[in-house]
């Protein structure tokens, strides 16, 4: 299994308690989408509101998207 990633601030990568191996950092949220099965919105940021999260399910507490 590959945890995929992306946070704009790159400090939330320095200390990954030694899994940093395991985590791939992807570079724009939609590239993060695109690389996983599942996803986890984990902040409110109305930037993922315009993410394509179509062909994938999506676990969203904050409704920034348009997930079903």
């Amino acid at each position: 299994m590959t945890v995929c990633a992306y946070d704009p601030l790159e400090e939330s990568f320095t200390n990954l308690n030694g899994d940093g191996e395991k985590i791939y950092q992807c570079v724009t949220a939609q590239e993060c989408v695109d690389k996983s099965d599942i996803v986890a919105i984990m902040h409110p940021d109305k930037s993922l509101a315009t993410l394509d999260v179509s062909k994938v399910s999506v676990v969203d507490y904050w409704g920034m998207t348009n997930a079903n």
